[in-house]
């Protein structure tokens, strides 16, 4: 499967990517993740830190798609996913620790193929350097944000 590059008069492709998706099962799985990751986090954290967070995310990945990236595709969500959850447990990881604990061991050995097949036949590969990308952007994402708290909230308002 070949895609072409990517010119900037199509830059609506940077969102719409992470809606691609493999296989039905592929897309399935991304879609229980969302409902775990909804169940787990929406509650605590609000609307505007996920969309602020997905903007950033998607302005991350939309670089890195452009200059970095070296394979011919790029199908999925779970980049997406993974920076969520990442922020999610870190953001609230004083108030229910274990539970964040275990999202982020099971993360970082999905990152690393823990559980992961080899791609067989007529099967993508795992793009799990979008999976890292995601995870420390949405480190950076969740040190910038207590930064704007400490020096602009609490200076300022």
């Amino acid at each position: 499967m070949s895609v072409p590059a990517l010119n900037f008069d199509q830059a609506w492709r940077f969102f719409t990517a992470h809606f691609s998706h493999w296989s039905w099962s592929h897309w399935w799985t991304n879609c229980a993740a969302f409902v775990c990751f909804l169940l787990l986090y929406f509650h605590t954290l609000s609307a505007k830190n996920i969309l602020v967070l997905t903007g950033f995310l998607l302005i991350g990945n939309g670089v890195f798609l452009s200059f970095f990236y070296t394979r011919e595709f790029y199908l999925g969500f779970s980049g997406l996913l993974y920076a969520w959850f990442v922020y999610g447990a870190l953001w609230k990881f004083s108030e229910r620790g274990l539970l964040n604990g275990l999202v982020l061991l099971f993360l970082l050995l999905r990152a690393v193929g823990v559980g992961s097949e080899p791609a067989g036949a007529g099967e993508l590969a795992v793009a799990s350097e979008i999976h890292w990308l995601n995870m420390v952007l949405a480190l950076a994402a969740l040190g910038l944000h207590r930064l704007f708290l400490r020096v602009f909230v609490k200076r300022f308002l």
